[in-house]
Formats: C-alpha cells, structure tokens, sequence
C-alpha cells in the first residue's frame, strides 16, 4: 500500500513536471512574441499590456503546478521515510528538495518581479530589455526544470532497486 502510494505521488509529479515545462515553452514563445511586436511598435499599447496580463497569469498558474509538485515531492519524502531507503538516496531527496525551492523562490519569483516591472514600464527601451532578461530568465528555469526531471526519474530508479534489493 505504502508503494502504491510512492508510486501514485511519482506519476503526480513527473505528470507535473512535464506540464510545468510546457507551460515554461509556451512563456518562452510568448516572450519572443511580445519582443517582436514591441520592435514594431513605439511604444506600449493596450494589446501589448493585455498580452503582458496573460503572461502573468500563465506565470501564476506554472507558480501553483510547481508548488502542487513540490507538496507532492515532500509527501512521498515522507512516505520513503518509512522504508529502509539508503543513504545516499535520502540525500539525493533533500538537494531535490532544495533544488525545488530555489525553482519556486529564487526563479519563478524573478520572472514574477520582471513582469510586474514590465507592465509598469511604458518606455520601449526599458520594456524590451526587461523582455530579454524575462526571456533569459526563462530558459534557465526550462533547463532547470529538465535536470529536474531528470533526476526525479533517476531517484525513482534507485527507489525502485533498492526496494527489489530489501525484498
């Protein structure tokens, strides 16, 4: 039972990984989007700030995915805690878990904090420089967010082969 459950968890969160890093590709076009419009135009307009709205809502919903993700990661901590789990794969738990902070905390509130700077700015110049940092900003949360998945997938591995190993 306690492995259906791990099991369960597992698929909440590679299913929430994949969404949070589609959600993450559709930003990045976005972002490329709202770049070209902006080097048409000579200043911010109406559908340029509708679109800037959107993204924010975007950005918000991948906020709340990757923490559904994160709550799931630390309840199947909890769960592997009642197992004879090593070590080794204990730590690996807890850079994850740290890794998943840093992802919430430090990057996706970056991108939030540029957004909201974006919207304020009317001046063309500054709007498409905070565009470019938002766009880089987003493909290193991408290229976080797939290491990331990476290593859950391994973590799982050697949950599964230390459990075939305890049996």
């Amino acid at each position: 039972q306690l492995d259906s459950a791990i099991n369960e968890n597992s698929k909440q969160i590679n299913s929430g990984m994949s969404n949070s890093s589609q959600r993450t590709q559709q930003l990045q076009n976005d972002y490329k989007s709202m770049q070209s419009k902006m080097l048409q135009s000579n200043q911010m307009d109406w559908e340029q700030k509708e679109s800037l709205e959107q993204m924010m809502k975007r950005q918000m919903d991948l906020k709340t995915n990757m923490e559904n993700i994160k709550q799931r990661f630390e309840e199947q901590m909890q769960q592997s805690e009642q197992k004879k789990y090593s070590d080794n794969l204990k730590e690996k738990q807890e850079e994850m878990k740290q890794q998943l902070d840093n992802l919430l905390n430090k990057e996706l509130e970056e991108q939030m904090k540029v957004l909201k700077e974006l919207m304020e700015k009317l001046n063309k110049e500054d709007a498409m420089e905070a565009m470019q940092r938002l766009e880089q900003e987003n493909k290193l949360f991408k290229m976080d967010m797939e290491r990331m998945q990476d290593l859950m997938k391994k973590r799982e591995m050697q949950m599964r082969m230390e459990d075939m190993a305890n049996n």
